[in-house]
């Protein structure tokens, strides 16, 4: 989700779609950058499907519909990345209560402590592509809507008049 740069790893995630879909097995994923390139050093392989005409900035309603019918959200930023700011994305992601699975970082360690099980926290990108491999073979549809619901409660815990009086207390 979101833009794809080599500084949030988005050529990982190139090369991990590339392996997954050489594999022989019964399914046949689909991996989708919903969004545009700005690093023109970045090679898209067939193995990824591009959401963005032109590489242009989607709009609202084609991100929604590009982000409709994915299952997971995967994020490669290393762990530096995100130290002292946050992820439009990932909040994409769990507004749209598409479970996670992503490079550990302090922005998803508190998303995830705070929330609970939203997904798939991993140490390496070997991780996240065993991960990956592991679900498409033992897929599990009530633990993947555990980690659904688990987003959906969260909503509560992220909004504004919740944070409002926590920042009220602190005063």
């Amino acid at each position: 989700l979101g833009v794809g740069s080599r500084s949030k790893g988005t050529h990982v995630f190139i090369e991990i779609a590339d392996k997954i879909k050489r594999y022989r097995a019964s399914y046949s994923p689909e991996f989708y950058l919903v969004g545009h390139i700005t690093d023109s050093s970045l090679k898209v392989s067939p193995s990824v499907m591009v959401q963005s005409a032109n590489n242009c900035p989607l709009t609202q309603a084609e991100y929604h519909n590009a982000t409709a019918n994915l299952d997971f959200a995967l994020f490669f930023h290393r762990p530096h990345h995100y130290r002292y700011s946050t992820s439009a994305a990932f909040f994409d992601a769990l507004a749209l209560a598409k479970p996670i699975i992503a490079r550990r970082n302090p922005l998803f360690n508190y998303y995830f402590e705070l929330l609970g099980d939203i997904g798939y926290l991993c140490d390496t990108d070997d991780e996240i592509e065993s991960r990956i491999l592991f679900l498409l073979n033992n897929p599990s549809i009530e633990d993947y809507k555990k980690k659904q619901q688990r987003m959906i409660d969260g909503h509560e815990l992220l909004n504004l008049k919740h944070v409002a009086i926590q920042i009220k207390d602190i005063w």
